[in-house]
């Protein structure tokens, strides 16, 4: 058997059927079970550690039909929102059943790195609203992104610090002032 993971009643069966095929019927092994809870001939431990290092759909049979949801998911630019589901959703499904699968975190990495690619372009577009939209999304697939705080700088300056505003100099020395001449009132010169 090179089958991982299969419950002794299944590999039970599996050698059964094997047997019976490989000598036309003549022989037909019974077997007698009374097994209480889930056995595997490898301890638990050890089965974290292969399920780790082996082939994931061994782990998860269902997560390959899972990942090829998430693709197409991915190309049809349903990242992170989109009716009939998203493949940030489908991703973090596939991570939920085995966590640290390999191919569900490279498919995070590729929804981020679309993002990166689509906020450059609309920086380079100057559509501003555009590229905050796409930062956005970004935050959700990654919010520990290490391009995330560089786009943020680009997209939300910071505004310059004010100018110190010093006030107004008024000149407190004597000036001289021109001597008015007394106008004439009441009395006309002739």
């Amino acid at each position: 058997m090179q089958k991982h993971n299969l419950m002794i009643e299944q590999m039970f069966k599996q050698v059964r059927v094997a047997v019976k095929a490989e000598t036309n019927g003549s022989q037909e092994p019974a077997y007698y079970a009374a097994i209480d809870n889930d056995f595997f001939f490898v301890p638990k431990e050890r089965r974290i550690e292969a399920i780790e290092g082996c082939e994931t759909s061994v782990v998860c049979p269902e997560c390959s039909q899972l990942l090829r949801v998430c693709e197409r998911h991915f190309q049809a630019h349903r990242l992170t929102s989109g009716v009939g589901g998203t493949a940030l959703a489908c991703y973090k499904e596939v991570l939920a059943k085995v966590p640290n699968h390999a191919e569900a975190l490279a498919g995070l990495d590729k929804i981020a790195a679309r993002y990166v690619t689509w906020i450059e372009g609309a920086l380079e577009r100057g559509q501003l609203d555009q590229a905050k939209r796409y930062l956005e999304g970004l935050r959700k697939v990654n919010p520990e992104s290490p391009t995330l705080a560089a786009l943020e700088e680009r997209i939300y300056p910071k505004p310059l610090p004010p100018t110190p505003v010093t006030p107004l100099q008024v000149d407190t020395t004597p000036s001289v002032e021109t001597p008015v001449t007394p106008a004439f009132v009441g009395v006309r010169p002739t």
